[in-house]
């Protein structure tokens, strides 16, 4: 099965900042040297949310290429890698680790006493095949993986408060709400750890073929392909 990831900018695209100048619309934008002569793949501006997310870095700009090397202990590891190679939640932790920052989403809202938790989405944020990632992708995570017990026999603890598991809503293509029960304190702080990416992991539009509440008739037709 084909694996849809984020065209993310801090690993596709290097940054060529105009002057001094930190607003978006004055910047160029290129992408790797290594997608350059890709067939079919549209320009970089066309490629790009309308807000994107532009990452400073702490030092300086980075370059291509180079050979990383680090120990894992198996399994156990798997968030090492995440948060060095996949770190694409709605919200993220900033480079010294102190608050938290936009990242997938651009901006949220929460209500007073924390259980109710609302995200504005880029628009113009794509999935790597080019399709818009909007908010009935997380509906999609929420409905067919998270509270389907065939696929999910728990829900993640993180979605949790009160006792309930919360809900979650797509006010518009952009703007998701997820709500609770009772109070949800540390809801933000879990969306920025490697265990809580899984509400922007779900293409719907790919993966809703292979969903037998979405296609009971067709499953079997598309594994003999």
């Amino acid at each position: 099965m084909k694996t849809l990831r984020f065209t993310v900018i801090l690993s596709l695209l290097l940054v060529l900042l105009s002057g001094i100048a930190l607003n978006a619309q004055e910047m160029t934008y290129n992408q790797s040297p290594m997608l350059d002569g890709m067939e079919g793949l549209p320009p970089v501006a066309e490629r790009l949310p309308v807000n994107p997310l532009v990452v400073e870095p702490l030092d300086r700009v980075g370059v291509y290429g180079g050979t990383w090397r680090m120990g894992t202990r198996g399994g156990g590891d798997g968030a090492l890698f995440t948060r060095n190679v996949g770190y694409e939640g709605l919200v993220r932790w900033n480079l010294e680790w102190t608050e938290l920052i936009p990242n997938i989403a651009s901006g949220w809202e929460v209500n007073e006493d924390g259980s109710e938790y609302t995200f504005f989405l880029r628009e113009g944020h794509r999935w790597s095949d080019g399709a818009p990632f909007t908010a009935n992708d997380i509906l999609f995570w929420y409905e067919a993986n998270a509270t389907n017990t065939e696929v999910s026999p728990a829900p993640p603890n993180w979605m949790v408060a009160g006792g309930e598991v919360g809900t979650v809503e797509a006010l518009d293509d952009y703007t998701v709400k997820f709500s609770f029960a009772g109070p949800n304190g540390l809801f933000l702080q879990r969306l920025a750890t490697p265990d809580a990416l899984a509400p922007v992991k779900y293409p719907r539009h790919f993966l809703e073929q292979y969903h037998a509440a979405y296609n009971p008739d067709g499953i079997d037709a598309l594994v003999a392909e």
